[in-house]
């Protein structure tokens, strides 16, 4: 095509292809991708596994707003920082970036070198306080009984 000619506005067949579909179907199929992210879930046994989870999932398990989780987002420039909320903790501390419950903890970034060691210590330190806890249990409940 030369310079001086001006382009035809008829649309191609991919962009009658595109058109043809009803706008919801475009909005839905991108929102499908967005916000499900690879988290490092560790119980309070210690017990590791990874699990993929949304974004309106973790606000529904941990009762965080929106607005706390973009604390988390590796997009956003946020300083470190440590929010305390009713139901949880969000932590972002360099390349540690977490939600601690009572339950659980909730890693991203499990993968990363520079936190795999921690994510090694704080295995280690929820099991050992998993087991101290469970044997002071039982030594009281002996204790009740003999």
């Amino acid at each position: 095509m030369r310079s001086d000619q001006i382009p035809s506005s008829k649309p191609d067949e991919a962009d009658r292809e595109l058109l043809s579909r009803p706008a919801t179907s475009l909005i839905t199929a991108r929102k499908k991708g967005t916000g499900v992210r690879a988290w490092l879930l560790l119980d309070s046994t210690g017990q590791a596994q990874t699990v993929e989870v949304g974004k309106h999932a973790i606000m529904r398990r941990t009762g965080l707003p929106a607005r706390d989780l973009r604390i988390l987002d590796p997009l956003l420039s946020y300083p470190s920082t440590v929010l305390g909320r009713e139901r949880a903790i969000v932590i972002n501390l360099e390349h540690i970036k977490a939600i601690i419950t009572a339950q659980e903890v909730l890693l991203l970034n499990s993968k990363d070198p520079s936190v795999t060691p921690f994510v090694e210590e704080l295995q280690k330190r929820l099991t050992f306080h998993f087991h101290a806890t469970k044997a002071q249990v039982r030594n009281f409940f002996l204790q009740l009984y003999l």
